[in-house]
């Protein structure tokens, strides 16, 4: 995190400030490690504090940000609206995502027979859950293989997200390299 962190839940929260001089922090978020400001509570989680503008918060997935200059790629209408308008893959791909983004997906044939947990997500959750994003910086890239259809023959995709620096983040950019290597 590029900021202060907070553990905890609604108005108990164990804040944990970034050190001075330090860029980022890395911080266990469990009871073992940062006590337990909110006992019997199950909902405990960390947040981190973004300042807008920071390299940090450029790193971060434009789908968390609050605003963002990304293109939207894809979510519940464009799917809904692809059921409709894009044959068999769009009425297929809807089928697929339905149980997401149709409030009243439970009430038909295919949602009958489930029954959601205590701890479901809301129709409102999932369904923005569904929503992606092209980072501004590769919208260009993106509409010159999508077009106007947004649909390819054949494609690799690979999605992360984690601190930019992180070894995983390292293990992606050379993942990506051997694609564009070993690609046609």
């Amino acid at each position: 995190c590029g900021g202060t962190v907070r553990w905890g839940n609604r108005d108990k929260w164990k804040v944990i400030e970034l050190k001075k001089g330090e860029k980022l922090q890395q911080v266990k978020c469990s009871i073992d490690k940062l006590g337990d400001p909110f006992p019997g509570d199950d909902g405990k989680h960390c947040q981190c504090e973004v300042t807008p503008g920071s390299v940090f918060y450029n790193s971060l997935n434009p789908g968390l940000l609050p605003t963002t200059n990304a293109k939207l790629a894809t979510s519940c209408e464009k799917f809904r609206k692809g059921a409709t308008e894009e044959g068999e893959e769009g009425r297929i791909q809807w089928e697929s995502v339905a149980a997401f983004c149709d409030p009243n997906w439970g009430e038909t044939e295919a949602g009958k027979d489930f029954t959601a947990g205590p701890r479901a997500l809301s129709s409102e959750v999932l369904q923005g859950l569904m929503d992606t994003w092209v980072d501004h910086r590769f919208v260009d890239v993106h509409e010159k293989y999508f077009g106007k259809t947004g649909w390819l023959d054949r494609c690799f995709i690979n999605y992360y997200a984690g601190p930019p620096n992180g070894k995983h983040a390292g293990m992606t950019q050379e993942l990506v390299a051997s694609v564009h290597a070993f690609s046609d």
